[in-house]
Formats: C-alpha cells, sequence, structure tokens
C-alpha cells in the first residue's frame, strides 16, 4: 500500500502541467434569448434540431444569431503548493482515517460508550477482520485527504470562443454550423479567425 501511494504521488508530481477541458455549446437567438444544455444533432431544411437530457428542440436557423463555444481550463498552483497540500492532505486523512476505523471496530463490538478510544492508533487486541475494517478506513481516508490536497487549489478559468452569424444568409450560417460541429480544435481557430477578418471587411 505504500508503495501505491508514492507512485501517485510522483504521478501527480510528473503531470502538474496537464490541462483538463470541458466543453459546452450555447446557442444565441436573435431575440437575445440563450440556449443552454442542448446538444447539436443535425439540420433539417432550415431548422436547427437539438437534443437536451428531457427533450429535442427545433430551432429555426433565422433566429440564431450567434453560437458560443465554452471550455473550462483547469489551472494549477505553484508545484510547491501542490507538494505541500498534497502531504498535508496525506497527514489529515490518514488521521481520520484511524479515528473512523476505531468508530467503526467500537460499533461493531457494541461496547459501551465509555471504552471508545478515538485516539488508539495501534491496539494490540484486534482480530483479523478487525484489522481489516481498520487498515480499511485509513487507506480510503488517506487517499481522500491526499486527492483533495492535491486538487484544493485548483482554479478553473471558462473561455469563450464566439461564431457571429447575425449578418449572414440561412445557406450561410448552415454551411458554418456544419463546420462548427464537425472541424478539430485547429480548424475551428482557423474558421473563427476567417470569421473575423470577414467581418472587418464589412
Amino acid at each position: 500500500m505504500n508503495n501505491f501511494f508514492i507512485k501517485s504521488f510522483f504521478f501527480i508530481l510528473l503531470n502538474i502541467g496537464i490541462v483538463l477541458k470541458s466543453e459546452n455549446i450555447e446557442f444565441i437567438l436573435t431575440s437575445s434569448d440563450t440556449l443552454k444544455g442542448f446538444e447539436f444533432m443535425k439540420i433539417e431544411q432550415d431548422n436547427i434540431i437539438l437534443k437536451s437530457s428531457f427533450s429535442n428542440y427545433i430551432l429555426n436557423i433565422k433566429d440564431l444569431s450567434s453560437i458560443d463555444r465554452l471550455s473550462s481550463k483547469i489551472i494549477k498552483p505553484h508545484k510547491k503548493n501542490i507538494v505541500y497540500n498534497s502531504a498535508a492532505g496525506l497527514v489529515f486523512g490518514n488521521f481520520i482515517g484511524n479515528l473512523m476505523g476505531n468508530v467503526l471496530i467500537w460499533w461493531i463490538k457494541n461496547e459501551e460508550l465509555g471504552t471508545l478510544n478515538l485516539f488508539e492508533f495501534k491496539p494490540n487486541d484486534l482480530n483479523r477482520g478487525e484489522k481489516f475494517i481498520k487498515s480499511t478506513a485509513v487507506n480510503l481516508m488517506t487517499s481522500i485527504g491526499f486527492y483533495a490536497g492535491y486538487k484544493i487549489n485548483n482554479q478553473k478559468l471558462i473561455l469563450r470562443k464566439k461564431y457571429e452569424l447575425i449578418d449572414m444568409t440561412v445557406d450561410q450560417k448552415i454551411n458554418i454550423i456544419n463546420k462548427i460541429f464537425t472541424l478539430t480544435e485547429k480548424e475551428n481557430f482557423s474558421l473563427i479567425k476567417n470569421l473575423k477578418n470577414r467581418k472587418r471587411k464589412k
């Protein structure tokens, strides 16, 4: 188990620079209303078919002003803070795990309240089952504490890419919409750049 914690610790240190992303789409209407929580399905004639967890929505392309693609980027703190917080979480989790293990064993034995000793970290009178309960509680809470310490100072940055469609014809909008939902990130960036240049020329 010690090897597991050591490997986990170094794995996190080696992956400090990793950025996690999650994306969401917002459809901005000409009425200034915003549709959130919908997934793009397909285009049928002059309508966009959107899907949510509860229902489908048919949006007339003429009513679409822009499409916003939102992404969240996790910004990690300085390495020293990560190491310090992870170590503190590890120690605190281990402490809480010991307390939890003692309470569970006392509860299973159904003993009197006065016999509960929260701070007895290495009792000698435990049978195999009780030792397993104790070690499980300690390992579980130590892992949770370590993970919480590692994640505690992460900051979430919201990024927004806007695709302006307000001055386009229906056919132009359909062309752009198809590109938005089929292109790679690199091609998406080029599309945004072209849209901005097009707007400046007008």
